[in-house]
């Protein structure tokens, strides 16, 4: 979950960076508004995706190492590893749900006053177009498709401010705002959402103005959105027609001319943004099942060898420890068994002098060849006497019944981390 939290709320920063300083100042506010839209929906989506088509393909000759358990010589060790990891996932965890929580009560609340204000007003008609009166109000706003006007706004503002709502209402505006405080809640956290937010409320108050002013001179346009003398609701959800921190930038955006093919060019610098994404999420993924600390046997790596004939292929019977024939589960076993072994026979006594106060950690790599016997020992750590420790260790481990595919005896590489405590 963090993982995912932590990716998300990256590229939505990135993104909002690309936006804000290469495309916020164009005019083809139908693509500014399928981005803001659109992208942070992919963001949400791809870190649950795999893209194998990103991975750099595993050379035949080149055998996949299965992850033991980590064995914690010291089983203090892992409780307080344990117990710090589990107490900072969870108070993190608590935090973020309490954040959700407080954006739920908050939207409820507004919800509830919009649904209040509708429930109080009057339906009326002018030309053709239904809104609901507000009484003791100067506001105008739509909210899912209902146009909200104040019985205080002058009669001879209603046409424009009529036609002004109708375009957000045929555009559904309110899904858009709508998506983003969903958004919110689920990244409350991050600033930069609420910025897109801005940023995309800006863009429907662009698009309307384009629309209105295609039957209104745009003289006129200006000339009402300046002496607009109604206030705006700061309900995030709902669009109104006059927000003062944008009049300055809509009067501005309206007289641009139309976007050349050269300006349009600058759409495809998504691309690379995407690409980056997608990659980024590959390697994570990649780098989730690689990485010996990250990676439980039992969960996530595949009983995998790779032979000359036939390639990546799953094992059919994976090596058994003495002792785990009639085991239900044979791997597990065996993890268990190796765990048992090298926290009875690993020495720290043999490492005191060279190792280094504190949590120390070997990892080792180890064959079980075909014949069920420990060969190509490996081990790296912080100090030499402590790899060959481990490396001793290892190699005092019992033959075993070697791995089995397609009717033969196969050779399995396993990666081994081991731990201990050093006072």
């Amino acid at each position: 979950m963090l993982s995912y939290l932590v990716t998300v709320n990256l590229f939505l920063i990135l993104f909002w960076v690309f936006y804000k300083f290469s495309l916020s100042r164009e005019t083809s506010f139908a693509i500014n508004r399928f981005l803001l839209c659109s992208v942070p929906v992919v963001l949400l989506v791809a870190p649950l995706l795999e893209f194998n088509f990103l991975k750099t393909p595993v050379p035949k000759a080149v055998e996949q190492l299965w992850l033991l358990e980590p064995v914690f010589v010291n089983n203090s060790i892992k409780q307080q590893e344990s117990t710090t990891g589990v107490g900072i996932v969870a108070y993190l965890t608590w935090f973020y749900a309490l954040g959700v929580l407080m954006g739920v009560l908050r939207l409820g609340i507004l919800g509830f006053r919009v649904v209040r204000i509708q429930q109080k007003a009057r339906k009326k008609q002018h030309q053709g177009i239904d809104y609901y009166c507000v009484e003791d109000s100067k506001q105008a706003f739509t909210f899912l498709g209902k146009i909200m006007i104040g019985e205080g706004i002058s009669k001879a503002m209603l046409p424009i401010i009529l036609q002004h709502e109708r375009v957000h209402v045929k555009q559904r505006h309110s899904l858009d705002l709508c998506f983003y405080e969903i958004l919110k809640l689920l990244c409350w956290f991050n600033p930069v959402v609420y910025k897109l937010q801005k940023e995309l409320g800006l863009v429907h108050e662009y698009l309307v103005d384009s629309e209105v002013t295609k039957h209104i001179p745009k003289k006129k346009y200006y000339t009402e959105l300046l002496n607009a003398s109604f206030s705006t609701s700061q309900v995030s959800f709902i669009n109104s027609l006059v927000n003062y921190s944008f009049i300055k930038k809509r009067i501005i955006m309206l007289q641009k001319s139309t976007p050349t093919r050269r300006t349009k060019l600058k759409y495809l610098g998504i691309l690379p943004f995407f690409l980056l994404l997608f990659t980024y999420v590959s390697c994570v993924k990649e780098n989730k099942t690689e990485t010996p600390e990250a990676t439980s046997p039992t969960t996530t790596t595949k009983n995998t060898v790779t032979t000359q004939e036939f390639g990546f292929a799953e094992v059919d019977q994976a090596p058994i420890f003495p002792g785990c024939e009639e085991a239900t589960d044979a791997k597990q076993c065996m993890s268990e068994k190796v765990k048992a072994f090298v926290n009875e026979n690993f020495d720290v006594n043999r490492v005191k002098e060279q190792a280094e106060k504190g949590t120390q950690r070997a990892y080792v790599r180890f064959k079980i060849d075909k014949n069920g016997n420990i060969t190509n020992i490996e081990a790296r750590a912080s100090h030499k006497r402590i790899a060959e420790e481990a490396k001793r260790v290892v190699g005092m481990l019992p033959a075993m019944k070697p791995a089995m595919h397609q009717g033969q005896t196969i050779g399995v590489l396993y990666s081994l981390p081991i731990t201990f405590k050093n006072e």
